[in-house]
């Protein structure tokens, strides 16, 4: 297994940079997202994980995603994690995850909140 076992693929929503995750965050595949949180020229004032697409999240995974909260909140910006699968979202919530950044169900339902649309992208 190697990082080719995560796909991250940027997009930019309705005020918002997104950046959707399918495969296997884990100790093979961090440093792909670590890399692209630190590299990538992001340009809202917030940057949502969508995570709707990852199959299997480990402890490096969960770090990752500390790494991209600490990192995006250094550019003052904040991070929204996106996610609804089960384990996803057990594994989110047994960091500590959700009380540090929002959590969603879909990337529709965080743009129909912060925009009153259920429009995204």
């Amino acid at each position: 297994m190697d990082q080719s076992a995560l796909l991250i693929t940027s997009d930019t929503g309705a005020g918002y940079d997104v950046l959707r995750l399918r495969g296997e965050l884990d100790v093979f595949s961090n440093t792909l997202l670590r890399g692209m949180v630190q590299d990538e020229p992001f340009h809202q004032d917030v940057l949502v994980l969508d995570l709707g697409g990852i199959s299997f999240m480990d402890s490096s995974g969960i770090a990752s995603l500390v790494f991209s909260m600490r990192n995006t909140a250094d550019r003052d910006a904040e991070v929204v994690l996106v996610a609804d699968t089960p384990h996803i979202v057990r594994l989110i919530r047994m960091a500590g995850l959700h009380k540090v950044a929002s959590l969603y169900p879909t990337e529709a339902a965080y743009s129909a909140e912060v925009h009153g649309s259920d429009v995204a992208g």
